[in-house]
């Protein structure tokens, strides 16, 4: 999976940020020190992300009894599209 990350150079080194996940900063001396980071940042944004929706599964499932989900992969090609705004996606419990 791929993150666009923003980059900002000063006297004191390199900050960068992924705008995707909010509150996913770093930084480092170079900027291969600051993209190592973040990309340290990154994953540990994402285990957190996951750990807490765990978190919430189990608490439905508690709640409501068995929950299965199923995800399945998808590829959105958004090339050409003008309107890129969210579109809703059926998502289906059994």
């Amino acid at each position: 999976m791929k993150f666009k990350v923003v980059l900002y150079e000063s006297e004191e080194g390199v900050a960068v940020h992924c705008p995707t996940l909010p509150g996913c900063w770093s930084q480092g001396d170079t900027l291969a020190e600051a993209l190592e980071n973040i990309q340290i940042g990154i994953r540990e944004f994402l285990e957190a992300t996951w750990a807490e929706l765990k978190k919430s599964i189990a608490e439905d499932v508690a709640e409501y009894g068995e929950l299965k989900v199923i995800f399945d992969e998808v590829e959105v090609d958004l090339d050409g599209v003008e309107d890129a705004t969210p579109q809703e996606i059926e998502a289906t419990l059994i």
